[in-house]
């Protein structure tokens, strides 16, 4: 299968992606944004991106004092607040957090936000989340929030996001 002719491409596009390139890309437009919506087809390799860029936000950790937190948004219920939701993730492995330290490092900018299927959170789920996440942005907007979706209706609910797109990887890759 060929890749994407990125000689075509007019709005630009990022290789050996990292988070500060993800939010450079629109720094560059004049743009501060610290919210982005990923979107790509299934299969795509919209999860791999973000682990990704989980792993290479880890390995930067020292340097940055950022933590990066990814999410399974098929996991996300009502009653979850984000911040709850954020501390429940932090916690499977066996940590400590609590949700007062998890609102310390999100209101210190000290913790990135990578969401991965805002298209898997159950219908019933959906207002609410994006109900949740309006606030949950302004509130601590220094924050790097990154969500991937299949495009679709899930994503028409964000506001303020900025769209990019995760194109399918080719053989060599």
């Amino acid at each position: 299968k060929a890749g994407v002719d990125r000689s075509k491409v007019k709005s630009g596009y990022i290789d050996d992606a990292t988070i500060e390139k993800i939010r450079a890309f629109y720094e560059k437009r004049n743009y501060d944004n610290r919210k982005v919506l990923l979107l790509g087809s299934g299969g795509s390799g919209k999860t791999l991106m973000l682990q990704h860029l989980l792993l290479e936000s880890i390995d930067r950790f020292n340097e940055t004092g950022i933590l990066p937190v990814f999410l399974e948004l098929r996991y996300y219920v009502q009653s979850d607040s984000i911040e709850g939701f954020i501390t429940k993730t932090l916690n499977r492995g066996g940590g400590s957090f609590e949700e007062k330290d998890v609102i310390e490092l999100l209101k210190d900018a000290r913790l990135h936000i990578l969401f991965d299927g805002l298209d898997e959170i159950d219908p019933s789920d959906i207002g609410d989340f994006h109900r949740k996440m309006d606030g949950f942005a302004s509130q601590y907007s220094k924050v790097m929030l990154i969500v991937a979706s299949r495009d679709g209706a899930a994503r028409l609910g964000l506001s303020g996001f900025r769209l990019m797109y995760v194109w399918p990887f080719d053989n060599n890759q």
